[in-house]
């Protein structure tokens, strides 16, 4: 590659970035990250189900920028442009320039690594050290410095704080230094041992706050993987196959089709020379396990597609590198390539709007786009405002707002304005409380106050004897909870909104009137 080639792909990187930050800036905010904004609002050394490292971020980013979607978002471009940049010289120091730069536009077009270059989630923090974590071990591993091991421990360290997957690559690293002839002298040096020491030492936070909140952390997350089963799901026949299948379907849909068939190939072709040569040894290690593991779950309950992207990243690499020696003409390698890269730019391109097929007069139902999450909050929480406001007004009194899942009451709280009439006691109150019963933990929610907790600190109730609004996606039932109803003197339907796009309805809420609040009460 000559250097005007270099200067061109970073170019392309910037105009990336900056394009992504732009569209990011212009999308509603998603349910997680407003949920993870209230984190941020609230800091603490861990998290229900996750570590502080998001919630980290987002202070640091709503406290220079303030809190906006830009603030939120912005991040997700910078941290895809590093770790573009780092995956270009870890792909250069394995291969050689070209190599690496043919991957990086793979990575670069394929719709689900723009998604998350997009929208602010762990995943984009987690694979950013993660690609550090690779770097660091293939240098530490070939030249013994200790500098690259405390970079490799500080990476995975903080990634871990990010998301805990991360730790997968522990094994990975051992895996690599015992298996590559070259590098095995480094399990008997220090540099290894206080990369290790490093990565516990990140972990002090999360296995204390864990300590102090009955575990939950390890039990919600031995939960999301499926396993665990009600006795019906027990009693039909443990591997589901069609769950396999759609897990595949997936890859290929956000993957783009003819990239995720190259992986495919490159997958397989890997694990036939899996000690063919230490490069591939390395990204066989550092790839295969995450995405072989996901896939095995899926054969007992369908997981998330975005749990495998940071085992591709390697295949990235490996697929570049493999594909000289594919086997079919010339001819048909360049249509290979051209469709594949159209195929993904047209593919990431819709997904950032897919609204264009509606324009196009396809009445596609909302919650079938993968766009659904991002849509409808902003134009629900302003009919939930006028809701609000209406009520007050009408009884004379400030209100509090309880939502029945998380995903509501958290893009509901981004969006709310400051002045309006709601009663709260505290900063640490949230703004929208979501439902549930005292003693019981469904989310970080549970370890917020609430309005069932009996008194604050100085013994008052601030609640008893208010009105709240009570709102729900669960359009389909007549009454609230019966947890709703028993805590308050009387509950009625007070309003039902819809919200549209295209003709389309996008959310519907209902918004229960609640009046003369009681206490909470344990339901049996």
């Amino acid at each position: 590659m000559t250097w005007n080639a270099t200067r061109l792909v970073m170019a392309s990187l910037i105009v990336i970035t900056v394009a992504r930050v732009l569209i990011g800036s212009t999308i509603e905010i998603s349910s997680d990250e407003s949920y993870y904004l209230l984190w941020a609002e609230r800091l603490d050394w861990s998290y229900y189900s996750k570590g502080p490292g998001v919630a980290t971020a987002l202070a640091v980013m709503t406290g220079l920028f303030g809190k906006s979607v830009f603030a939120i978002r912005c991040l997700s471009g910078v941290l895809g442009l590093g770790m573009s940049l780092i995956f270009l010289r870890l792909g250069t120091e394995l291969f050689d320039r070209r190599t690496a730069i043919w991957a990086l536009v793979v990575l670069n077009v394929t719709p689900i690594f723009n998604a998350g270059g997009i929208i602010l989630t762990i995943d984009p923090l987690m694979m950013f050290f993660w690609v550090i974590v690779m770097l660091g071990t293939w240098n530490a591993a070939r030249s013994g410095r200790i500098l690259w091991w405390v970079i490799t421990g500080l990476a995975m360290g903080l990634g871990f704080l990010c998301k805990y997957t991360i730790l997968v690559l522990y094994p990975s690293v051992v895996a690599f230094l015992a298996l590559s002839p070259s590098s095995r002298v480094e399990l008997r040096r220090p540099g290894f041992y206080g990369m290790t020491a490093l990565v516990l030492l990140s972990m002090a936070p999360v296995i204390i706050w864990n300590g102090e909140h009955e575990w939950i952390t390890i039990r919600h997350l031995w939960e999301r993987t499926g396993l665990v089963q009600t006795k019906a799901e027990a009693a039909k026949f443990p591997l589901q196959p069609l769950d396999f299948l759609e897990y595949l379907g997936m890859h290929f849909g956000v993957y783009s089709p003819v990239i995720f068939a190259g992986f495919c190939w490159a997958i397989a072709r890997a694990v036939r020379r899996f000690r063919a040569s230490a490069e591939e040894l390395f990204l066989s290690l550092f790839s295969l396990p995450i995405i072989f593991g996901y896939f095995l779950l899926s054969c007992f309950h369908t997981g998330e597609v975005n749990w495998t992207a940071p085992g591709f990243v390697g295949v990235s690499l490996l697929l570049v590198h493999y594909w000289p020696d594919l086997r079919i003409g010339e001819g048909w390698k360049q249509r290979c390539i051209v469709s594949s890269l159209a195929i993904s730019v047209a593919l990431t391109l819709f997904m950032a709007n897919p609204d264009v097929l509606r324009t196009m007069g396809l009445r596609w139902p909302y919650e079938r786009d993968p766009h659904w999450r991002l849509r409808g909050w902003q134009s629900l929480t302003a009919q939930l405002e006028k809701e609000v406001r209406a009520f007050a007004q009408e009884n004379g009194e400030s209100v509090f707002l309880i939502a029945n899942r998380y995903q509501m009451a958290a893009p509901a709280a981004f969006y709310l304005p400051q002045d309006l009439p709601i009663i709260r006691p505290t900063a640490d109150h949230p703004v929208v409380h979501m439902r549930g019963e005292p003693g019981r933990i469904h989310n970080q929610f549970s370890f917020w106050p609430s309005y069932f907790d009996p008194a604050t600190e100085d013994g008052s109730q601030p609640y008893r004897g208010h009105s709240a609004l009570y709102f729900t996606d669960e359009v389909r039932h007549e009454n609230a909870p019966r947890e709703i109803r028993q805590a308050f003197g009387s509950v009625k339907l007070w309003s039902w909104f819809t919200v549209t796009r295209h003709g389309l309805p996008v959310r519907s809420w209902k918004v229960f009137a609640c009046r003369d609040y009681r206490g909470g009460k344990q339901v049996e």
